[in-house]
């Protein structure tokens, strides 16, 4: 007789191994290792800007989580090219395939789980802006977005999801729901930073902005992911949370590069916000090809694949809408 087991829930882009085992009259035994790959998808929604991106952490393109044999996350890879890589590990973190809209994120256990990355200070000297993408999961609802270094929070603390400080309080409001949500905010590098704060493109902050940050230690240090645990006294604070993107850039973002940021994210995690409609770009996807980037709304291609006669499938999509695809 003959088994077949359907195993769904694997994650795109990853190569997997496996054996079989039989077992008839003559005998049993195993079968040499196979291995297969599972199709990577071309990337649909783009970031609308990298200038001065100094962190960029993003949990849906699984080459940059990287896990062990256990499936442990050991390295979140940053996609900023900066190096600033959440490589530094304690506890067990772990791969989220389907996050909010279906995309990946990284899970912490809110009792130990902690990434944290080298110290971003030096990057900083313009001020900042910082982006996120997270939800408390549980009961365990402390720091999701913090320091190992500063006593800074961002986002997420103390049954609370309107949250920053910044070695002084900028704000501190919300409750402990599970939802996704898109968490931003810019802080200037004045001699009195004043800092702006949304969430899910709502400001927070009063319409001045808000001046309650340390005036010099007001950076993250090496930003922590999962929960708090400073070198300095004091207990560390952890989240059972998920985490599915991080942003952070030199300077503060122009009022339009905000929204887009913004709006890329919600679009991205299918997110209901007060941010502007996405603005989506046509994305030309050749199998097992580099998406050529074409940044108008509408578009003339032109070219020509040369594959040795094999064929090719060439898509076209508008933000995650297939328009065509041909042979």
């Amino acid at each position: 007789g003959s088994e077949m087991c359907i195993r769904d829930s694997l994650y795109t882009g990853w190569t997997y191994t496996y054996r079989t085992y039989a077992t008839n009259w003559a005998g049993s035994g195993w079968a040499d290792p196979e291995e297969f790959s599972t199709a990577y998808l071309p990337r649909l929604v783009e970031i609308p800007t990298t200038s001065n991106l100094v962190l960029w952490l993003d949990g849906d393109d699984p080459a940059t989580v990287q896990t062990n044999g256990s499936g442990a996350v050991t390295n979140w890879v940053d996609k900023s090219g900066q190096g600033n890589d959440a490589e530094n590990v304690e506890g067990t973190p772990s791969v989220v395939i389907y996050g909010a809209n279906d995309r990946g994120a990284v899970a912490f256990d809110g009792v130990d789980d902690l990434l944290y990355t080298s110290d971003l200070d030096s990057g900083l000297d313009a001020g900042y802006t910082i982006f996120t993408v997270a939800r408390y999961v549980g009961d365990d609802n402390e720091r999701v977005i913090g320091s190992k270094t500063r006593d800074w929070v961002f986002g997420y603390n103390n049954a609370k999801d309107e949250q920053w400080y910044a070695e002084g309080d900028i704000h501190s409001t919300g409750t402990s729901n599970l939802q996704w949500h898109v968490h931003a905010g810019t802080i200037t590098s004045n001699a009195d930073p004043v800092a702006h704060f949304w969430k899910d493109g709502s400001e927070l902050t009063a319409g001045a902005g808000d001046t309650g940050s340390h005036n010099t230690n007001y950076e993250p240090g090496q930003l922590a992911l999962g929960g708090l645990k400073y070198d300095n006294p004091g207990a560390p604070q952890f989240a059972e949370c998920e985490v599915s993107e991080v942003l952070v850039f030199n300077g503060v973002l122009s009022a339009s590069d905000l929204n887009a940021v913004g709006s890329y994210l919600a679009y991205k995690y299918g997110l209901t916000t007060a941010y502007p409609a996405y603005d989506g770009t046509l994305l030309i996807g050749v199998t097992n090809k580099p998406a050529t980037l074409i940044t108008n709304t509408s578009a003339t291609v032109n070219g020509t694949v040369n594959a040795s006669n094999a064929v090719i499938t060439v898509s076209a999509y508008y933000g995650q809408t297939d328009g065509t695809t041909n042979a």
